[in-house]
């Protein structure tokens, strides 16, 4: 079974455009029924970025800390951190791997390396030659899957109803 592990981006990008809780409620129950069954988490480090703001998804995240959606980063994943950070700071200027190892992005990424999941966001993919980490790219150093929320609406069969 498939398991992924969603990004900040796709909580905010799908509340603020076309999954918003007024307009798509299901969506978020599905969130939550997904959780529950170990298909889907994000790493702690998500939950405090985006509780770290004061609105809808704020509340809606905090209604759920004790959730399964959100994981504490066990020894693996800090194993997984630990390789993808020294690889960032190898290979990117400083101020760019300080800023990319300053948010949740890395933790999703070592989180789907530990558990052999798939990371979900809505980053795309940059060229040879970019300046900025992002999180398809670097998913590619190691050899890791990414896929847009999108495409795991598709493959895990949701629909919204009509």
């Amino acid at each position: 079974m498939e398991r992924f592990v969603l990004d900040s981006n796709v909580y905010i990008e799908m509340k603020n455009g076309p999954y918003g809780f007024d307009i798509v409620p299901v969506f978020w129950s599905w969130l939550d029924g997904e959780a529950e069954t170990g298909i889907l988490s994000s790493p702690r480090a998500v939950y405090e970025e985006i509780t770290a703001g004061d609105d809808d998804l704020a509340a809606w995240f905090k209604a759920r800390a004790a959730s399964p959606l959100f994981v504490q980063p066990d020894a693996n994943v800090q194993d997984a951190y630990r390789r993808i950070a020294d690889r960032i700071v190898a290979d990117y200027e400083p101020h760019q791997a300080r800023e990319f190892l300053s948010v949740a992005d890395p933790w999703v990424i070592a989180q789907a390396m530990a558990e052999g999941s798939i990371v979900v966001t809505h980053e795309k993919r940059t060229g040879p030659g970019a300046k900025q980490p992002k999180i398809p790219n670097v998913c590619d150093l190691f050899g890791l899957r990414s896929t847009k929320i999108y495409d795991l609406l598709r493959a895990r069969g949701f629909r919204a109803g009509a």
